[in-house]
Order: C-alpha cells, then sequence, then structure tokens
C-alpha cells in the first residue's frame, strides 16, 4: 500500500501533462491493493475509464479526489497574496473552527521547491500575506525557503534570511501573528539558530515576540539551546520579548542518510524514535530553566506528551498536535485545559502539487508500524491488538525516561579541519583495503572458474555471490575503495577555515604537519597495509624525510620499481594531500578561478585519484595471462584554458604505470605545478619521475623529446599542435565538452531545474561534465512552470567572485579569454525563432564576467553551438518525442556526458540502451561525480588512442606495453564452457596448431569467458551506495583487425575469438591466407576478410579509412605490426584509435580492445525518500547477469 500509494501521489503532483496523467493513472490501477477502501477503488477505476475519453479532466478530478481526502490533513485553499479578493473564506474558516476548539492553529505554509530569488521573494509575500490575517496567530516561516541556497554560502543566506524575517516579525506582530523560525534539514536547522541569534541582538526585533523550532533529532541542539539562553536572557533583561522554543520530534532521518551516503559525512540526526523523544525530553527541561524563554513541545503520542506533561506544570508549556494525526489527543488535552495548537499545513490550490513531499512523508511514517502515525490508529479501543500495543508504548516509554536520564548526545558530525592532521582524529585514508583476487598470475583452472560460477536452478542463468559488508560512512565499495568525504561546511569552524585559507598568502608556512610528519604517518599507513614489509616501508619512509625537494631531469631507469612500490608512493600522496590540505586550498585559490566549494572538490580528486590509482596499480599485477611494463616517457601538455586538476590526474595515473612525464606547460601554470609536485615528492616521489617544459620549446625542437604518447589537457588547438610536432604519435585529449540534458513531461520539474543549472553553472567538475544543452520533449519544452523553476535557477548563480557578499558562495567563473566575435554574437544576439528567457548581461569591461543566461528556441543545426561549451548560456530545444530528442542530443553532444530527467521506467530504458555518450545520469546533477563511482571520459573523435574511463577501473591497462604471461598449461584439452562459436573456431585450428600453442589458446579463451560473464558482459553496482545506481556498461565497437604477414595463426584465433566473444562488428583484413574452414566460419559469422600486403592495406587505409560493413571503424587491432608505422597515415582521423600491443592470454586487455566504456548513474531517490522503480530494478538485474 506504502508504494502503490507514494506512485499515486508522485503522478498526481508532478506532471503537468493532462494526457500523461491519465494514462499513469490507468497503468496504475492495474495494481490497485486489494485491500484500498472501496470508495477509493471506485474513484480510481472511474478515473481510468475516463482517461480513455476526456484525458485532460483526469488531472482535475484527481486533484479533487486528493484535497478531499486530505482535508483533515491540510488546507489547500487560495492565499491572500495570490488572489486580489484577499484571503480563501475556506482557510478563514478553518483557522476559525481551530481557534474555537480552542486549540488554535500553527500555520504552516508549504509551496513549490525555491530555487532562486524571485521564489524566495514570493514565499515572503505569501507569508505577509497570512501574517496579515487576523485568522492566523501563529505562523512558522522555513529559512531555508526565505533564503535558499547551500551550506557553502551560509553566511551569505544568514543575510538574506535575517532581513526577510525582521519585516516578517515587525509586521506580524503590528497584525497579531506570532512568527517562529523552522527548518527542513540538519543544515537549515544549524542556519536557523544563527538567524536567530542576529535576530536577539537586532534592535528593530528587540520588542516583539518570536520564535525558534529545535529538532531533537539535531545533536547540536543543546549546544543551540545554550548560545540562545544566553542571548535571549540579555533580551529580556534589556526589557525585549520573550524568546519561544519550539521543540519538534520531527524526523528527517530518509533525507539525512541520502545526504550521508552520497557525502561521505557522518550520519548527522539522531535515528531511533527513543533516542529523539529522550532529547526531546531533556531540551524541554533545559529550556524550562532559561529566564526569557517559553516553550512548545510537539508531539503525537499521548504517552510522550503525558510523561513530558508529568514534569513540568502543565500551564508552563504549549502541545502542539500535528493536524489530523491523533485528533483524540488534541481533544484530551483542551479538556483538562492545557494549552494546545494544532500544526496546519497550508497549500495554495494552484500550487498542491506541492504539499506532496508532506503527503509522502506522512505515508512512509504510516508505513513505519513503530511511528507515531501508525501508532495512533493502533491504540483506538476498535483495533483489536490495543491492549497488547499499550503495553508496548508504555515499555516504550520506559525506554524512553532511561535515555532522558543520560547525558546529552554528542554532535556527530565534528569534522574539524584545523586539526585533522591530529593523530588522534579518524583518518580517512585507513578505509582504504586492497581487493581480494584468489587467481592472482595463474591462468589454471579457468575451466572450474567458468563453470563453478553459481547458478540459478531454474533458470541456469548466472548469478554471483556477493559478499554482504558492514554499511560505514564514507562507503566501502566493493573493491575496497572509499572516496574521501569533502569539507563539512555545515560547521562554522570548517568555513572559518576556508576563508583563512582562500585569503592566505602563499608564502605562509602551511598550518599543519610539515613533511617529516606526513612521512611519520605514511609509515603507520603502509605498516597496516603491507605488515609483511617493514624494511621497505620504512627505507622508503626515511629517503622521503632526507631527500630535499628538487625539480630534476627524466630518468626513466628510476620509475623501473615495481608496481607494487609506486602504489605504497600513491598512498603517501594521498596522506600528504590530505594532511597538508590548507596548501593545496591556498595553490587552488591562488591560481584558478575556481569558488571554495569547486576548490574542495579538486582537492578531493586529487586525494581520491591517488588512492584509488595505487589499489588500480597493484592489480596490474594480478592480471592473468599478461605482464605490464611501463611505455616510456609521455607528453603532458595543458595550455592557459587547462584543468589544473585534470593535468595533475593524469600525471599520477602515467606516475602509477611507471611512465616518466614531461609537463607541457604555459608559465602561468609551472609555479602551481612545480609547487604541487614538490610537496608530493616529501611522499616519496621521484624527482626523476617529471620534467618541466615550456611547452613552446616542445614545439620548436619536437625530436629533443623521445616520447610514445602524448596527453593535452585543454583546447582542441593544443593538441593540433602536438600532433603537427610529432605527427604520428598517439595523443589523448581532454577540453570542453557540450553536455546535453534530456526533459520530459515525466520529470519531476523542480529537481531537474535543479539539477540541470547544477550541472551548467554549479557544479564542482571540470568542463568535462559541463550540461549547455537541453533538450525538452512534449509540453516539457512549453510548461511554464518548468521555464520559471529554470530562470529562477540560473539567476541564483552570481557572476564572478567580487559580485559576491562571500567569499564562500559558489560564482560562475570569467571566461578564460575576451569572448571572441562568434562568442560575443551567441552571447548578444539572437537568431529566427530564438528568444531569451534570460538574457546575459556583462559586468565587467573586460567582458571576461558575464551573468549566466537561458536562450530558448535554438535549432540543434545552429552555430551557436560550436562556441556554446565555453558560454555561461544554457540552450534550451524543443524534441517533439523522446526518440527525435535521443538523435538531437546524439548529434549536438560531444559524446562526453548526457543526462535524463523522467521518471517514467518507459522512457529511462530505451534512452539508456540508445543515448551515445561516455557518462549517463539520470535524475541526478552530471557534475559531483567522484572517482569509481562515476568516471568520466569522452567517446568523442579527441583520442588517438584506447583509453578507457577516467576514474575507472581500467584507466591503466592502456598506459603501458603489455608481453604475454603463459602461467601453468592445463592437463585437459575440452572446451566446456565456451560459447559455441568460439569453440567451434578453435576446434576448426586446431589441425594447424602444436599442443602448446593450443593449450594457450583455450586457456586465453576460458579467460575471456570468465572475464567477460564477471566484470565486462554484466553491470555491476560495486559503488554499494545504495541511494545511487552506478554502473559501467561496455559497448562493442565496429573494429578493424589488421593481420601482417606471417603472423602465427594461434594470435591471430586468439583476437577473433575475443572479438567474436563480445559480438563486435569486425572486418580483418590479412597480409596472410588464413586456413580455409577459418575463413569460411568468418564469413558465416557475418566477417568480410581482405587479403592484401602491408604496403596496399597502408595505402588504402589512409585513403579511405578502416571500414566495417561499409561503416567506419573506430579502432584497429594491429596483430604483428607497430602502431608508428601507420599513425602518421591516419593522423587525421582522430575518431580511429589503435592498439597494436603484443597479443596476450589477458582476457581484460584483449576485450577491451572491441570495447567502450560508459558509466551510468541513476538516481534511486525522490523527494527525500528512497525510490523504488520495480521495472527499472528489474532491469538492472538483467544486465547485471
Amino acid at each position: 500500500n506504502s508504494t502503490f500509494t507514494q506512485q499515486l501521489l508522485q503522478l498526481i503532483a508532478n506532471s503537468d501533462d493532462a494526457v500523461l496523467t491519465a494514462l499513469g493513472l490507468r497503468k496504475l490501477t492495474q495494481e490497485i491493493p486489494p485491500d484500498l477502501p472501496r470508495k477509493d477503488k471506485i474513484a480510481l477505476r472511474a478515473g481510468s475509464l475516463t482517461a480513455l475519453g476526456v484525458p485532460w479532466a483526469v488531472p482535475l478530478a484527481a486533484k479533487r479526489w486528493l484535497r478531499e481526502r486530505a482535508t483533515h490533513l491540510l488546507c489547500a485553499a487560495n492565499l491572500p497574496s495570490d488572489s486580489p479578493r484577499g484571503a480563501d473564506p475556506h482557510l478563514s474558516n478553518a483557522l476559525q473552527e481551530l481557534r474555537t476548539q480552542n486549540s488554535p492553529a500553527q500555520v504552516e505554509l508549504h509551496g513549490e521547491k525555491v530555487l532562486g530569488p524571485e521564489a524566495s521573494h514570493r514565499e515572503l509575500r505569501r507569508l505577509l500575506g497570512l501574517a496579515y490575517m487576523p485568522e492566523v496567530e501563529y505562523l512558522l516561516a522555513d529559512v531555508g525557503r526565505l533564503a535558499p541556497g547551500d551550506a557553502w554560502a551560509s553566511e551569505a543566506r544568514a543575510q538574506r534570511a535575517v532581513a526577510a524575517l525582521r519585516q516578517l516579525i515587525t509586521e506580524g506582530a503590528e497584525h497579531g501573528t506570532f512568527v517562529t523560525i523552522t527548518a527542513s534539514t540538519y543544515g537549515d536547522s544549524l542556519l536557523a539558530a544563527t538567524v536567530t541569534n542576529k535576530l536577539l541582538a537586532d534592535p528593530d526585533v528587540l520588542p516583539h515576540q518570536f520564535g525558534i523550532t529545535l529538532y531533537a533529532e539535531v545533536p547540536e541542539s543543546f549546544e543551540i539551546l545554550t548560545a540562545l539562553a544566553i542571548h535571549a536572557s540579555g533580551r529580556k533583561a534589556v526589557g525585549g520579548g520573550n524568546l519561544q522554543v519550539r521543540i519538534a520530534l520531527r524526523s528527517t532521518a530518509s533525507r539525512e542518510s541520502i545526504d550521508s551516503l552520497l557525502s561521505g559525512q557522518q550520519f548527522a540526526v539522531l535515528e531511533s524514535r527513543a533516542e529523539i523523544e529522550a532529547a526531546a525530553m531533556k531540551l524541554l527541561l533545559q529550556a524550562q530553566r532559561i529566564a526569557g524563554v517559553t516553550t512548545v513541545f510537539c508531539s503525537d503520542s499521548p504517552y510522550v506528551v503525558a510523561a513530558a506533561l508529568a514534569q513540568l506544570e502543565p500551564a508552563a508549556t504549549v502541545i502542539e498536535v500535528r493536524s489530523g494525526i491523533c485528533p483524540e489527543l488534541v481533544l484530551a488535552l483542551t479538556a483538562t485545559g492545557i494549552v494546545t495548537r494544532v500544526t496546519l499545513p497550508v497549500v495554495s490550490k494552484d500550487d498542491f502539487r506541492a504539499i506532496m513531499p508532506h503527503l509522502l512523508a506522512l505515508t512512509a511514517e504510516a508505513a513505519d508500524d513503530k511511528s507515531a502515525v501508525a501508532r495512533s490508529r493502533m491504540l483506538e479501543s476498535e483495533y483489536l491488538p490495543a491492549e497488547e500495543l499499550r503495553y508496548a508504548e508504555l515499555q516504550h516509554l520506559y525506554e524512553v525516561c532511561e535515555r532522558a536520564a543520560e547525558p546529552a548526545q554528542l554532535p556527530r558530525r565534528t569534522q574539524d579541519r584545523a586539526r585533522e592532521w591530529d593523530p588522534s582524529d579518524r583518518d580517512s585514508a585507513l578505509f582504504y583495503r586492497p581487493a581480494d583476487d584468489p587467481f592472482m598470475r595463474e591462468t589454471g583452472g579457468l575451466t572450474a572458474a567458468v563453470l563453478g560460477l553459481n547458478s540459478d536452478p531454474d533458470t541456469g542463468e548466472i548469478i554471483l555471490e556477493q559478499q554482504v559488508l558492514p554499511r560505514t560512512v564514507p562507503v566501502v565499495s566493493e573493491s575496497g575503495f572509499a572516496a574521501e568525504p569533502g569539507t563539512d561546511v555545515t560547521r562554522f569552524p570548517n568555513r572559518q577555515w576556508f576563508r583563512a585559507q582562500i585569503s592566505a598568502d602563499l608564502t605562509e608556512p602551511s598550518a599543519q604537519r610539515d613533511a617529516t610528519q606526513v612521512a611519520a604517518q605514511s609509515v603507520t599507513q603502509d605498516a597496516v597495509a603491507n605488515p609483511t614489509q617493514p624494511e621497505m616501508v620504512s627505507h622508503e619512509s626515511a629517503r622521503a624525510q632526507t631527500d630535499p625537494p628538487e625539480i630534476g631531469t627524466i630518468n626513466t631507469v628510476v620509475l623501473q620499481n615495481t608496481l607494487t612500490a609506486r602504489a605504497r608512493v600513491l598512498r603517501r600522496i594521498a596522506l600528504t594531500t590530505v594532511a597538508e590540505r590548507d596548501l593545496f586550498t591556498r595553490l587552488f585559490a591562488a591560481h584558478t578561478e575556481l569558488s571554495a566549494k569547486q576548490i574542495d572538490a579538486q582537492v578531493n580528486t586529487l586525494i581520491d585519484t591517488a588512492r584509488y590509482l595505487a589499489q588500480q596499480a597493484e592489480g596490474l599485477e594480478r592480471v592473468r595471462g599478461a605482464r605490464f611494463r611501463p611505455a616510456g616517457r609521455v607528453l603532458l601538455a595543458g595550455d592557459e584554458t587547462a584543468f589544473l586538476v585534470d593535468l595533475l590526474a593524469a600525471f599520477l595515473a602515467e606516475y602509477a604505470a611507471g611512465n616518466p612525464v614531461y609537463f607541457g606547460l604555459p608559465a602561468a601554470h609551472i609555479e602551481f605545478v612545480t609547487r604541487v609536485l614538490s610537496q608530493w615528492q616529501t611522499a616519496g616521489l621521484p624527482h626523476q619521475a617529471f620534467e618541466i617544459v615550456v611547452f613552446d620549446d616542445f614545439v620548436t625542437e619536437p625530436a629533443a623529446y623521445e616520447i610514445v604518447r602524448g596527453v593535452t589537457v585543454g583546447s582542441l588547438s593544443l593538441r593540433r599542435a602536438v600532433m603537427r610536432a610529432k605527427p604520428a604519435l598517439a595523443v589523448n585529449s581532454r577540453s570542453y565538452q557540450l553536455g546535453v540534458a534530456t526533459v520530459t513531461p515525466n520529470a519531476d520539474y523542480p529537481a531537474a531545474a535543479a539539477a540541470i543549472v547544477e550541472s551548467a553553472f554549479g557544479g564542482d567538475d571540470a568542463g568535462l561534465r559541463q550540461v549547455r544543452a537541453v533538450c525538452a520533449v512534449g509540453s516539457a519544452y512549453r510548461a511554464e512552470r518548468f521555464r520559471q523553476l529554470l530562470i529562477d535557477a540560473v539567476r541564483s548563480i552570481p557572476a564572478g567572485v567580487t559580485h559576491t557578499t562571500d567569499p564562500l558562495q559558489h560564482a560562475l567563473p570569467p571566461l578564460p579569454h575576451p569572448p571572441t566575435a562568434a562568442e560575443y554574437e551567441a552571447l548578444t544576439a539572437l537568431e529566427r525563432g530564438e528568444t531569451w528567457l534570460l538574457p546575459p548581461r556583462q559586468l565587467d569591461d573586460s567582458g571576461l564576467v558575464w551573468s549566466p543566461g537561458i536562450k530558448a528556441g535554438i535549432s540543434p543545426h545552429s552555430s551557436f553551438w560550436e562556441v556554446a561549451a565555453r558560454l555561461p548560456v544554457l540552450g534550451l530545444v524543443h524534441s517533439r518525442s523522446l526518440s527525435e530528442a535521443l538523435s538531437t542530443a546524439n548529434e549536438l553532444g560531444s559524446g562526453a556526458v548526457a543526462a535524463l530527467f523522467s521518471w517514467d521506467t518507459e522512457e529511462i530504458i530505451p534512452w539508456l540502451d540508445r543515448a551515445k555518450a561516455a557518462t549517463l545520469t539520470v535524475n541526478r546533477p552530471t557534475s559531483g561525480a567522484r572517482v569509481e563511482r562515476l568516471p568520466g571520459g569522452t567517446w568523442s573523435g579527441a583520442n588517438s588512442s584506447i583509453a578507457p574511463l577516467t576514474g575507472g577501473p581500467h584507466q591503466l591497462l592502456t598506459l603501458g606495453t603489455w608481453q604475454l604471461r603463459e602461467g601453468t598449461p592445463s592437463t585437459t584439452l575440452h572446451l566446456r564452457g565456451l560459447e559455441p562459436e568460439i569453440a567451434m573456431l578453435i576446434e576448426t585450428t586446431q589441425e594447424w596448431l602444436d599442443y602448446a600453442e593450443f593449450d594457450r589458446l583455450r586457456r586465453a579463451a576460458l579467460a575471456d569467458a570468465l572475464t567477460w560473464r564477471t566484470q565486462l558482459g554484466v553491470a555491476r553496482d560495486v559503488s554499494n551506495l545504495g541511494v545511487e545506481h552506478n554502473i559501467l556498461r561496455y559497448w562493442p565497437v565496429a573494429s578493424h583487425i589488421r593481420v601482417a604477414e606471417d603472423t602465427p595463426i594461434e594470435q591471430i584465433v586468439r583476437v577473433l575469438s575475443a572479438a567474436l566473444l563480445v559480438r563486435a562488428p569486425i572486418s580483418v583484413s590479412t597480409g596472410m591466407a588464413l586456413p580455409e574452414p577459418v575463413a569460411q566460419l568468418l564469413q558465416r559469422q557475418g566477417v568480410e576478410v581482405t587479403l592484401e600486403t602491408d604496403a596496399t592495406w597502408v595505402e588504402r587505409i589512409a585513403v579511405t579509412g578502416p571500414q566495417v560493413a561499409g561503416v567506419p571503424a573506430v579502432r584497429i587491432r594491429l596483430i604483428g605490426a607497430d602502431a608508428a608505422s601507420i599513425g602518421e597515415w591516419v593522423v587525421d582521423r582522430a575518431s580511429v584509435a589503435i592498439w597494436a600491443e603484443p597479443v596476450t592470454m589477458a582476457g581484460p586487455l584483449e576485450l577491451l580492445t572491441f570495447l567502450r566504456e560508459q558509466a551510468v548513474s541513476i538516481a534511486a531517490w525522490r523527494d527525500a525518500m528512497v525510490a523504488r522503480q520495480p521495472r527499472l530494478l528489474d532491469w538492472l538485474r538483467e544486465i547485471g547477469r
């Protein structure tokens, strides 16, 4: 019933499309629970039948039906500020009726989610309109709705909230309305306390009484009450009005648990009902002793209320009960003369959907048989098990009273950036644990592994048993990785610490540990992770302490140490970055235009990257069938537009692989990179691992640099410069990309607008994940509600740090250079059919600082998209259907990121199967990605070598060279466990192979099968968050296989078997005649085979490019040839990646040659609750088998 009710409420509330609502209702009526009241069944089925003929009437009727069913819980009426004729008589009558019953209403205003300044101003007008009503005696004002924003802008939000509440309190007092400040989240509860303290010291508010809500679930409430007592007592002493403390038992555990799991911060609030009620009792007793403070106690439990009244004088407090939850309690209280109020949620009829989160929360509460809502019905005399439940409630009350006698619980959020280097504090790096792999390097026993996978006894489908790990925060994934928690800016000391860092002089010494302390803790960490190698740990740690930082020249020999040794250094680098967070914060602040929120995310990215790469480096030692070796020297180039964190992350990856790096940098970045690398040298990074050069020197004399690969971070012109200098060089690029978001009528518009703006302008990621195009489908494009939400959310983003009132508040950074003619036109001009929903404004004389804007009606073929990736303008495109939106998004997008906002699984699943981008997100921002959870990359033509996603499990595979590791020969020659076509291919080739070759080929095929069935062929969520589905998918790509002359048939068949296993479209060009049975088998599989010499093949590829069935191939697999021999011929074909490593027996290595990696993240929560979508879960289980 709970799931059905949630789906019904969300359907009625969130769709503005009458037809979709009608169809959804018709579909939902097929799942009506059997114990639903008969009257409601009839109403729902009647609506289902009506949907066939007059669908536009269904939403109105459904909302009217819901209003009638919820009249005891809330009041839906025209508000005074929304109607020129004043308040709806229905509202006045409801308030007057409660007053005549001696239980006046505490009005709680609900409305659309507040995303920006216009909505917050509207909220204040609506509150003032209610305050002016003579029937309204008590009014709740949510601080988060009056001053929206995140915790980074707490001080700026506090200023706005104080101004709004000052007006509301003073004008409300003039009309006899008492205002109480409230909050809806843990962070806003702390903000409300700050605002209240400021108001208590405000002389304009001195004569007036007002209140604040303290939530018993918030452990900090005791500290807040102590601080409020000081201000309230002093205020009373000078003739000021009393402060009323409203103690509430509301639980936000669902919302806060979601936030905790995603952020890695400790769970902030109390969870159990007994803990919360005990805390409320303690708060009540403490508040009663404070001069200048009166109290209100909010509870729906008769037992808790009775216990509270037993400890206090009945006249000393006010009891408040939620409307419709326990009416018998209200009658009992008023009958005995106890001052009682009723919390009455009020919502505008025109905005009735805004009450749905409240109703959904009540639904979830009612589903919990231990909640007050559920127990209120169970305690009725006619309810059969009432006696037993009364006894259980008494036992529960005894527990509450016992807990209330104990000391108050301390705050759970204790992060302190100023002292986290202290050994007594938790070191988050110790969350790391290495992944276990029972197979290690051996390739024997693979048949048993393939055939021994557990299978369903009925269906025979493969089932992977997963070890259930205890849930910790930060969440530890199946691989053993835990992301570094960000700075907890709900805590004032951390905000003060951050301000000190971004305003500090870089020449000041670090306030945290010196290099010796870092190295000392590195010894401790390595002793924990590697207890069997103390000598190596101590030796390398001592070297880290004694060697002075030195920027030297590359020496390849130094990096020929083991992967395990480099992994230890990477962990020390992570520890050093944790310990010296203040220095890294200063560096980013001094050398970038990033906001404080973005800087914090960049530092966390470096920590996570180093830790995760250490894990991946050790994993390379366990690859079966191949041995990893460093590739050689690599050029890592960046220009003025480079993302510095990407430069450093790329360097860490190359170091993990053992490749020395030439940094080719502009002068503006050299100091930053030098300072960071010097700091990492104290952790053991050898100075011979890198060399910093001026990029222009490389372009002038490229022959002086012996490099095997290039990586560019910045503009595409930088990549072109590298390719001109070394035409045959394989180059991977990371630059600004155009992300596309698709919004359907089945989206949750407020959440979608907030996520889109976060992805476009407010994210903490670099330009690879930024959204600039929005494809709105059907009525979503025309929906005025969605447009206004989007406009207001964009208005909330200030541009330029100097234009904000708080240095911690996120601001849109300036452009990297003055706009070009094309960019200026895109910022200021309109083409035919286009309109400005919000025009961008130039805020400085140089043209670098622009406020963000929104342009609607843009054609998919407009020249605007050529420059949009770098501009602060969101483009809105109309699509008539989801299919058209997919085509448009795939055409506009650069292959980096795409997002969908829809809660209809019939839209989500097809979109996930057809969207062409390296990263896909559903109902969540594209920004805020973390290492391993949501790796990043691009499917565009910016890479000329195979590059798995950055931050993913295979990032290091392509950064080195591989040699065959034969492993242990097997004693059997059967082919059980292989796919039929693979077994047939090997059997067909058997007469051309000797015993050793056949055994290697058979074991390689079994390694492929094991890898495919357990890793690449299934989509599993290893992150274990629970509130998100984070999976990796692998898509076969069109590939061209070139077999050089005189290549052993074993190597050819081994590569072909990998391609056939993943179902990749392939074509084969061979310099030698294949055995006739093999050629015929390939022909039956639809594989085109061409016999041509090496020279002829190179000439053909240079002219036509590689082809597969008339379609351009995106991969070339060379067998027996060198990539450098053809790299120069395909230099102009940036979309073609070449893999020319020796053929090995390693499953992941050979299969990834024919696969493209894709990261998918799907939000599994909505309205602060976990959202179950059965069909989506079935689909996830299906692709995870």
